[in-house]
């Protein structure tokens, strides 16, 4: 009888040590075909841009153009100067290209290499450009320069691409934003010109739809791909753990350890984007942030990787078999990390205090023109905070707490207040801040 007995012990024995390393040591990464993980997501991230071969060509013809102008002018110690006759010539080129149409970015792979130097140089250019005008007396010129750079830097924030092109795009609106506060502060303008420019910065309530397709894209374009086919985008998926490096190789790479299962991570993921991109579309002021509950139940159930010793070394064998044992055993550990480390960026702050910069340049130049400001607080929706006597106009800022005008030399982000001075000699440099006048030692223009 307890021969018979034997079997089924050994049996038993080893189907738990089968189960067991099963469940602890093999990752079950799961397959799902691209109906089912388009089940679960919302329909606003299933819509597709509407293809604009005219765009990209319009486009890839900007960068050609840009490509040859001479960037001289905007580099260190350089001394700015009228426009040579071949940037004139290109610069007009552009101008009349901006004036056909929409630009359209074309698909680019999220690790292909991003535009930034491209524009983000030709903004500074046009910027010079404008400066040495104003400097020289030519207001026609200058005002010319001004808005082409605002032109430019409206054309590129709508013209598509990823959340990484939209943050390009942002520098590049600074420095046009920068260049036309400055042009009206030195006096550069004349009544026209000031129009122009005026008309170039429209109110914003902080709403963003072309920063909602630059969310849309990005789930599109990588975390979409990854969960249609997690095999083939191993590398991608874990260097969301730090467990792979491609800038270093010579740092072993990770075994692939963990559960995914992709429909699971497409709902929790697209629940995220949906609540972001939603409030994208709606007033700064009105955001909802119905993401943060969602972030916090999926950070609750996140399983962090073990540290290392302050040397940099990496952590001992027994914490790091605990941490694969657990991402084996949890139920889509790989795929709740994944819908966590999406759109990591706080977007509505950063749309908000962008819009705000917008709104408060508008309103230094309707102040200066004796005209009422009509442009909102984007953070508050309520009117931008004016003090006549000290000449300064402000928002509440990213604190959503005002206090009184602090804003520092102006234009700084990091100031209590973001806020502009108005008057007419009021412009200061300011080394923390976007916003610079001339160099140091040089004395005010009149």
């Amino acid at each position: 009888m307890k021969r018979r007995i034997w079997p089924y012990v050994v049996g038993g024995l080893a189907v738990t040590l089968g189960y067991g390393y099963y469940r602890y040591f093999v990752p079950k990464i799961g397959q799902a075909s691209a109906a089912e993980i388009d089940a679960v997501l919302p329909a606003v991230l299933k819509e597709r841009d509407v293809p604009d071969p005219s765009g990209e060509a319009r486009y890839a013809r900007m960068l050609e153009l840009a490509g040859k102008l001479d960037y001289s002018p905007i580099q260190p110690g350089a001394v700015e100067g009228p426009p040579s006759s071949h940037n004139e010539k290109l610069l007009g080129e552009i101008e009349g290209l901006l004036k056909e149409g929409t630009l359209r970015m074309p698909y680019r792979e999220p690790n292909a290499p991003a535009p930034f130097s491209e524009l983000k140089d030709l903004a500074n250019l046009i910027a010079v450009t404008a400066r040495s005008a104003g400097k020289a007396g030519d207001a026609r010129a200058c005002a010319r320069w001004v808005a082409l750079d605002l032109r430019y830097a409206s054309a590129v924030r709508n013209a598509g691409g990823l959340v990484i092109e939209a943050l390009i795009v942002t520098a590049v609106e600074q420095i046009a934003l920068r260049v036309a506060y400055v042009a009206e502060i030195r006096g550069w303008l004349d009544e026209r010109g000031r129009d122009l420019v005026l008309s170039l910065l429209p109110a914003t309530d902080g709403r963003s739809s072309a920063w909602a397709g630059n969310l849309r894209r990005d789930f599109q374009s990588f975390l979409l791909v990854l969960l249609r086919s997690p095999r083939t985008h191993e590398e991608e998926i874990m260097a969301n753990f730090e467990c792979y490096d491609p800038e270093n190789p010579e740092r072993p790479k990770s075994k692939f350890y963990g559960n995914l299962d992709p429909v699971e991570t497409a709902r929790q993921a697209g629940l995220i984007y949906k609540a972001f991109i939603e409030d994208l579309n709606r007033p700064s002021y009105q955001a909802r942030r119905e993401e943060k509950p969602l972030y916090a139940a999926l950070e609750k159930d996140l399983i962090e990787p073990p540290e290392g010793g302050d040397d940099g070394s990496e952590a001992g064998w027994w914490p790091q078999l605990r941490y694969r044992m657990a991402m084996n055993a949890s139920s889509n550990s790989l795929g709740k990390r994944l819908a966590a480390s999406g759109p990591v960026i706080t977007l509505h702050e950063a749309v908000a205090r962008d819009s705000a910069h917008q709104n408060l340049i508008r309103a230094v130049f309707q102040l200066r023109m004796g005209r009422p400001v009509d442009a909102i607080d984007p953070f508050t929706g309520k009117p931008l905070s004016v003090d006549r006597k000290r000449k300064i106009v402000w928002s509440v800022g990213l604190n959503l707490k005002d206090d009184g005008g602090s804003i520092g030399r102006g234009g700084d982000n990091s100031a209590l207040d973001l806020g502009y001075p108005y008057g007419d000699d009021s412009f200061h440099p300011n080394p923390n801040g976007p916003f610079r006048s001339e160099p140091p030692g040089m004395p005010p223009k009149p």
